[in-house]
């Protein structure tokens, strides 16, 4: 019998620890999860890392790109109406 499939769980910071009115961007956001994501495969940075992150970030510009992503203006409409600032 194969042992089950390992499970990860990604914490992520949306906000700055000495300042919590101000969020990260959009895109640091989402670099910060294609390293987490790529941890998943890989627990060390060495190249076969960064090249997964890479195709990872890849992937998630074609996303992008092809408007199946939430949109800047709409989140930052989102923000402002709750008194939060992002960063940029």
């Amino acid at each position: 019998m194969m042992a089950p499939p390992k499970s990860h769980t990604i914490h992520l910071r949306l906000r700055l620890a000495q300042n919590h009115q101000f969020l990260f961007d959009y895109h640091q956001v989402a670099e910060s999860m294609a390293h987490e994501m790529a941890h998943c495969v890989y627990r060390h940075h060495k190249a076969s890392f960064y090249q997964l992150m890479d195709e990872i970030l890849i992937e998630h510009a074609k996303l992008v790109a092809s408007g199946s992503m939430l949109t800047r203006p709409t989140a930052e409409r989102s923000l402002q109406y709750h008194g939060i600032q992002h960063i940029r």
